[in-house]
């Protein structure tokens, strides 16, 4: 009988450790499934980020690329700018337009690009 109680015993403690070993197992299952979806999370918005950082690449190589036109053609915007501010005041229409065709000329004479959407108008009316 004492041999019986005692397996009894240990069966019972047997079992008692196996509960908590298997409730600590499911404790670590919720744990990993708890980190699964915030690692899931991370990944959309990362994945989210990318694409919209991706978009972002792409007007701002639009933006670069603008610039480095206008960049380019500077030297010879402003120096028909700065003719047409410092001359064409006094001048009618016609003779305004026959000056601003022939510095564009002299302008492309000496090698020098200038934007071919230039407008002075927009040019004098902006600070």
């Amino acid at each position: 009988m004492n041999a019986t109680l005692a397996e009894i015993a240990e069966l019972e403690a047997s079992k008692d450790q196996m509960t908590r070993e298997y409730q600590q197992l499911v404790q670590e299952l919720n744990n990993i499934a708890t980190e699964q979806k915030t690692v899931k999370s991370k990944v959309e918005r990362s994945e989210s980020l990318y694409k919209n950082l991706s978009s972002e690449l792409l007007r701002w190589q639009g933006s670069s690329q603008n610039f480095k036109e206008r960049l380019s053609s500077l030297l010879g915007d402003t120096l028909l700018s700065s003719a047409v501010l410092t001359y064409i005041g006094f001048f009618d229409f016609h003779y305004r337009t026959v000056l601003k065709s022939d510095w564009v000329d002299l302008v492309e004479k000496i090698s020098l690009k200038a934007s071919s959407s230039l407008s002075y108008m927009e040019f004098l009316s902006k600070p």
